[in-house]
């Protein structure tokens, strides 16, 4: 089986305005650059820097992925990772090197070049940071795209900042363009004690509040990460809470501890 993300092109900002381009979420970054000369480089050398990356980076796999690495000429997939900044605190954050404002250049400058792709199945965005605390900035960028561009936007969220007012928004822009919308809730507790024991600064209610709206008008799921805070829980009865509420539910697991991925580890091969 290929990677799912043997079709993606990441483009990654850092705090520094430079920006990085990889075809994988693991491996090493196939370039990084400044902010002028990627935007002067073509969609076609961005495509050609994936390519010279899975020929310098054969590996064998690691903890988080086992898949062989393949590249594919067609690009179906691209993922902006470039905000670098969040309203919230979460216990051991994936984001190492969080800004203390929204990265809004490189974001920008990603944002416009996505506008020139073609035939794209999806755009996802931003795993760095909570997208939402620009939202103003994202419905503009959302109002120039269109179903030639892509199918399909994804949101990686922690749910916080969303309300009737902004879903009701969202929708509206959706209906207008013909892209599709899809959230991927970032939750790791269904109990108040534990979700805000691991998502520090936000509040249970709300985020569920939130969640039971987004689902209603646009196809919604959860990802789980299993850490220290949240041991507690059964991921069988996380899966169950969140299925019974009509959401699929992905796990992962803390990078910054080992238990925490061994536990996910024991989960799997009993459930799989």
């Amino acid at each position: 089986m290929d990677c799912r993300y043997s079709k993606s092109l990441f483009l990654f900002g850092d705090t520094n305005g430079n920006i990085s381009i990889s075809g994988c979420c693991i491996l090493p970054s196939a370039a990084s650059m400044t902010i002028e000369e990627f935007n002067a480089i073509s969609l076609e050398d961005l495509n050609k820097l994936r390519s010279k990356q899975f020929d310098m980076s054969k590996r064998k796999g690691n903890f988080y992925c086992n898949q062989p690495c393949v590249f594919h000429n067609s690009l179906e997939e691209v993922v902006i990772n470039a905000l670098l900044f969040c309203n919230i605190n979460c216990y051991n954050c994936i984001v190492q090197h969080k800004s203390p404002k929204p990265n809004i250049m490189p974001l920008k400058v990603l944002m416009e070049k996505t506008l020139k792709f073609r035939g794209l199945k999806r755009i996802l965005m931003d795993g760095s940071g909570e997208i939402f605390t620009v939202f103003n900035l994202v419905t503009e960028y959302l109002k120039k795209l269109n179903p030639e561009i892509t199918e399909t936007v994804m949101f990686t969220t922690n749910m916080t900042l969303l309300s009737l007012e902004k879903i009701e928004i969202l929708k509206d822009i959706s209906e207008k363009t013909g892209v599709r919308y899809e959230f991927n809730a970032s939750i790791d507790g269904i109990s108040k004690e534990t979700f805000e024991a691991t998502r520090i600064g936000a509040k249970y209610e709300d985020v569920f509040f939130n969640l039971n709206n987004i689902k209603k008008e646009f196809k919604t799921m959860v990802s789980y990460t299993v850490k220290k805070p949240n041991f507690s829980e059964n991921l069988d009865d996380v899966k169950n809470y969140f299925n019974n509420m009509g959401l699929y539910v992905a796990f992962t697991s803390d990078g910054l501890d080992i238990e925490a991925q061994q536990r996910l580890k024991d989960y799997n091969k009993y459930n799989n």
